[in-house]
């Protein structure tokens, strides 16, 4: 199955590990826009934005646990 999400945007909680990494890379794989959280790991989230370009990608500084960061994502 093909996915086409160009013209879209999709936010990822958690993009820079597992279930959650693999999330955005398949949406921008399949033409998406990507915003995405980290908690911690700034230099992979700038390595994924640094690989996807500026125009394709956004990477946030969130604890999704946080009711503040959540909503301050969104």
């Amino acid at each position: 199955m093909t996915l086409d999400l160009t013209g879209k945007t999709v936010l990822v909680t958690g993009g820079t590990r597992g279930i959650g990494r693999a999330i955005v890379d398949a949406a921008l794989a399949a033409g998406a826009n990507v915003a995405f959280t980290y908690r911690s790991s700034s230099d992979t989230a700038d390595a994924i934005v640094a690989e996807a370009g500026t125009d394709r990608a956004l990477a946030i500084q969130a604890d999704a646990a946080s009711g503040d960061d959540a909503h301050a994502t969104v």
